[in-house]
């Protein structure tokens, strides 16, 4: 160790976009070194449990998106995703379908907003987004 401060982590796992409750001041100070320590060391949130909305970037899913079971769904690997976290996809991501009878994955597509860095992208009606079948 050379003293100088580093990450332990490749990322954070939190449950939504929100994850300590902005609306309190013990959650809004939460938050803020949660998001400081992410842009200090270039670590990335993943929110576990969220849905399309402008507050993550992305259209609402009535606005050309999607909402519903992805089992089966295939997305492509974008050329941003392929040149940074997923430079070991050589092909388009294919959500599980274990069993015909039972829907296994559930998700949000919304288009994304100015700003918004697509990874995975699929055609969501006549138009991209992050996942459809």
């Amino acid at each position: 160790m050379d003293g100088r401060p580093r990450a332990r982590f490749q990322g954070v796992v939190v449950p939504d976009e929100d994850p300590f409750g902005a609306d309190t001041a013990a959650g809004a100070a939460e938050n803020a070194a949660l998001f400081a320590y992410e842009r200090t060391f270039g670590i990335r949130q993943v929110d576990a449990c969220t849905w399309a909305h402008p507050g993550v970037g992305l259209e609402y899913v009535d606005n050309g998106g999607y909402a519903g079971v992805l089992d089966g769904a295939r997305s492509a690997v974008t050329a941003t995703g392929r040149a940074g976290v997923f430079g070991y996809l050589d092909g388009p991501v294919t959500f599980e379908d274990n069993s015909p009878l039972v829907a296994e994955s559930h998700g949000y597509a919304g288009r994304p907003r100015e700003g918004f860095t697509s990874l995975l992208d699929a055609p969501v009606g006549d138009g991209p987004a992050g996942a459809r079948p």
